[in-house]
């Protein structure tokens, strides 16, 4: 009978074997996630972009303006990332020209996203940034452009 340490120095020598054997056969073709050194091939854009909202005014709100969604503090802390997800939807849907999904959207996150507070006058803006620089500065945009202006009833 086999001692255990044994056993183990076996099955490490056949696993290295076997690691070793698919490396060869697949040289040319990696297979995650044995082999993938292709994800590190690639360079994503150092530039992006968003959408924010951007209050303009609004009555029963007490802080500085203009600011952005993300830093009013309109909302709580889930309900403010998806909020930041439903502008994404909100600022695409303007872009493309869809009327209705903009309208729909537009209702949608006034409704839920500007809770006790009346007549607001809000921006659409798509922010442009780089990914480099935003990782230390939050508010470090290279473009600004209103899509769109909207105040709420």
């Amino acid at each position: 009978m086999m001692r255990r340490s044994e056993w183990l120095v076996r099955t490490v020598l056949v696993f290295l074997a076997l690691y070793g054997l698919l490396a060869v056969g697949t040289r040319n073709h990696e297979k995650f996630p044995f082999f993938a050194w292709d994800l590190f091939s690639s360079v994503p854009t150092a530039h992006s972009a968003d959408y924010s909202a951007r209050l303009i005014a609004a009555d029963g709100y007490s802080r500085r303006l203009p600011v952005y969604f993300e830093q009013s503090g309109v909302t709580a802390g889930a309900q403010e990332i998806q909020g930041y997800t439903a502008l994404q939807a909100f600022g695409k849907a303007i872009r493309s020209g869809d009327k209705t999904r903009t309208a729909t959207l537009r209702r949608s996150f006034e409704a839920t996203y500007f809770p006790g507070l009346t007549r607001v006058r809000y921006e659409i803006v798509r922010r442009t940034f780089d990914i480099r620089v935003r990782v230390t500065c939050l508010s470090c945009y290279t473009q600004e452009t209103v899509v769109a202006s909207y105040t709420t009833r």
